[in-house]
């Protein structure tokens, strides 16, 4: 899926993969949230790794009928939908957005299964322990963008060359 979106080297061609594992994700973390009894620590990646594994199923199932962008797309849309219905028919009213506040474990778990690339802002990068930073801070990281203004940057930093090899 990431190298069908990702042919061109055009910024924008990442963004539709966003809103595809922005969607997959979310289904997943709303069928965690009340399928499961899991403490508020484990649902984020519970339900990511939920989400994934569904919307990867999915999309092998009707990826054999559809194109592959249809695909693709509707396997992310069916999995947010599935996590919607299991909700209402659990008689959940919404999500626990206090989940938000235990994000550290499913970055780390992003950056331990290869993903390539990393957005940085100055807010994410004040919250990061000192080891993230000198991980980040290696010589095999390439900064890819950078915007940086007095006391603000954001950098979309690649991560490649640190699992094709090991660069210190």
């Amino acid at each position: 899926m990431i190298g069908y979106w990702f042919r061109t080297q055009s910024m924008l061609s990442l963004l539709p993969w966003l809103i595809v594992a922005l969607a997959w994700w979310l289904g997943g973390w709303m069928l965690v949230s009340v399928a499961f009894r899991l403490e508020a620590r484990e649902r984020l990646l519970a339900g990511w790794g939920l989400g994934m594994v569904l919307y990867l199923w999915t999309v092998n199932l009707i990826g054999r009928w559809l194109p592959a962008q249809t695909a693709f797309t509707a396997a992310a849309a069916l999995t947010l939908l599935a996590g919607a219905v299991v909700m209402w028919w659990r008689g959940a009213s919404s999500l626990d957005w206090d989940d938000l506040r235990h994000w550290q474990p499913l970055a780390a778990a992003l950056l331990a299964n290869g993903y390539r690339y990393v957005y940085v802002d100055q807010n994410w990068w004040g919250k990061l322990p000192p080891a993230s930073k000198q991980s980040l801070s290696r010589g095999c990281v390439q900064v890819v963008v950078e915007f940086a203004q007095e006391e603000t940057f954001r950098k979309l930093l690649d991560l490649e060359a640190c699992w094709t090899k090991n660069t210190p």
